[in-house]
């Protein structure tokens, strides 16, 4: 049985209001496909009220967290949504998930 190959088409930094209310914040949006079927990912790290999008950074803070409060705690946070009209549609449907 042949297996399933994601595909990342689109890789962009995306400025919108999400994860911290009233505050713009930084996601990071791909596009994806596998077998024909198209897909919108939005994500992005949240640790104590910061939101990241770079790997590097998330595991910096979560070092100097550790060290600092004796915290380690944080989340990724994805949010994905099918392409079934346009990229930027179903962009604007997963942010207002």
């Amino acid at each position: 049985m042949p297996s399933r190959i994601i595909e990342t088409v689109e890789i962009v930094l995306r400025t919108s209001f999400v994860a911290v209310p009233g505050r713009a914040s930084q996601v990071k949006r791909l596009v994806i496909e596998r077998e024909m079927q198209r897909d919108v990912v939005l994500y992005w790290y949240h640790d104590r009220g910061r939101v990241v999008t770079s790997e590097y950074a998330a595991k910096a803070y979560l070092i100097w967290d550790g060290l600092k409060w004796n915290r380690t705690d944080g989340a990724l946070v994805r949010i994905s949504a099918p392409v079934t009209t346009t990229v930027e549609a179903a962009t604007d449907r997963a942010l207002r998930f």
